[in-house]
């Protein structure tokens, strides 16, 4: 039984217990008060949740009844599971350590290799935390954990691919903290994918408990992950948790990469302002900190703004400048990325020779790097100008190469813009039947992401929209940032 039945089958047997009383007193009395155990219980104290619990409580040995009382501390309230190695971490024990007895009565096998806790025991375990254990014995305990997950999302986010600017060294983890260390980027992936919710809700909690340093370097480690998987809100969320955290820490540098991921999130979000603000904001302090990379990788996010306003021209030069910039910084793949970018802002300005030119440019030193995301993106690029052109079998390889490397790199939106763009080549060429299919899968994409192009694919679909052209003169929301990683 998972942990809302559980608490509705009790609170059914009270409300039983009290048939004069509406279903709405019980409901109010829940939520207004922290005390759920208190309110859900009866009045015979042989019934009390308390009593109940202590029974089994009482049962453990004193190490299995600490794991108990500390899994209070775990980030996983919202999404209660989480695998053997996370307990080893509130345990401040590594993996050698028998742990036979660390499930107790509190938790039970939810998936193979990982375990789920009924909520009121986590309200149990927490009561019991507050008066056994001392305050720097639960801090020490959330320490751990967070260690744990920051180390392993580290770990697994450098497999995801080559990143336009270096990920921040994460600080050494506590002592007793192994973290996780999948193998190769599907394993990386899978782990990412599975700890998803957990690793958010550490995030927030490391903020909420004034961990600073592991905000930040939480919130960075997920940017790319979260990207890709278009948890865009999310993502906005703890960007605005980690710029707290960064200017109450003074890192300068920290703080600049927080600007520049939160300009990113909020112009995919449409608060281009915003977005403008906190991304120039960002540039000042890396021209202050000599980062040319970071000053690079600001100016692509300044050039994306400039895109979704239809000021093509501006988001050329900003393409332009990020490509001296990581020439001056020595970084081939930071070039690759400007170069696709100025190719997509020719596209848009319907140059498409221009485009074309670029685009393939960026192609070798991508593949050398082994970037498939970004290579996907130019792929697409290439595809599209070649759409353009009339050549539009080239078009239609170029983006089922594009497709493939989009979804082994997860990118879902790219996945999305991908197929909206086969199918205007599907369409034109008169494959009807191939046309609808690519704007059914994308639609699809749309809507799982919650994306306002949800609206818009509708339209293609139903025929009531002609396919997407970008025009110079057209204030049209155009490619959503695919363009960059």
């Amino acid at each position: 039984m998972c942990a809302a039945p559980l608490t509705l089958a009790i609170a059914a047997a009270r409300a039983a217990s009290e048939p004069d009383q509406p279903l709405a007193a019980p409901a109010a009395e829940l939520r207004g008060t922290e005390d759920v155990l208190g309110v859900l219980g009866l009045d015979d104290g042989a019934a009390d949740l308390r009593t109940v619990f202590s029974w089994s409580y009482r049962t453990l040995n004193p190490a299995a009844a600490r794991l108990f009382r500390l899994l209070a501390v775990h980030p996983a309230r919202i999404s209660p599971c989480l695998p053997p190695p996370a307990w080893q971490r509130l345990r401040g024990q590594r993996r050698t350590t028998a742990w036979s007895s660390w499930a107790g009565p509190a938790w039970s096998a939810s998936t193979p290799g990982r375990y789920q806790s009924h909520d009121l025991l986590r309200s149990y375990a927490t009561e019991l935390a507050h008066r056994t254990d001392t305050d720097e014995d639960r801090r020490s305990a959330l320490a751990r954990t967070l260690g744990h997950y920051l180390h392993s999302a580290h770990a697994a986010s450098v497999l995801l691919g080559p990143q336009l600017i270096d990920p921040p060294a994460v600080p050494a983890p506590p002592s007793g903290t192994a973290p996780e260390e999948p193998p190769d980027h599907d394993r990386a992936w899978a782990w990412l994918r599975a700890e998803q919710d957990v690793l958010l809700a550490a995030t927030r909690l490391s903020a909420a408990a004034g961990f600073d340093r592991h905000t930040w370097h939480l919130t960075a480690t997920l940017e790319i992950f979260l990207q890709r998987l278009g948890r865009w809100q999310e993502q906005a969320e703890i960007c605005e948790l980690a710029l707290t955290a960064t200017r109450r820490l003074g890192d300068q540098a920290a703080l600049a990469a927080a600007l520049r991921m939160s300009s990113r999130l909020y112009a995919r979000l449409g608060q281009w302002d915003h977005a403008y603000s906190l991304a120039q904001e960002g540039l000042h302090l890396y021209e202050q900190l000599q980062d040319r990379t970071g000053a690079a990788l600001t100016h692509l996010h300044l050039g994306l703004i400039h895109e979704q306003r239809a000021e093509y021209r501006d988001a050329g030069r900003h393409a332009l400048t990020a490509h001296d910039l990581y020439a001056q910084a020595g970084n081939p793949t930071g070039q690759a990325h400007a170069l696709n970018c100025l190719g997509w802002a020719h596209a848009c300005l319907r140059e498409y020779a221009a485009a074309l030119e670029f685009c393939e440019r960026a192609l070798q030193p991508l593949q050398e790097a082994g970037d498939r995301g970004s290579e996907a993106g130019t792929w697409d690029s290439i595809g599209f100008a070649q759409h353009h052109l009339g050549r539009n079998d080239q078009a239609r390889e170029s983006y089922r190469h594009a497709l493939a490397l989009a979804r082994h790199a997860g990118n879902a939106f790219l996945q999305a813009e991908i197929l909206t763009h086969l199918a205007d080549t599907e369409q034109i060429t008169g494959r009807q039947s191939a046309a609808r299919h690519a704007r059914q899968q994308a639609l699809a994409i749309f809507e799982q992401l919650n994306h306002p192009k949800a609206a818009s694919a509708r339209a293609r679909l139903t025929g009531h929209a002609p396919p997407a052209t970008p025009a110079p003169d057209a204030s049209v929301q155009v490619a959503d940032g695919r363009r960059q990683q």
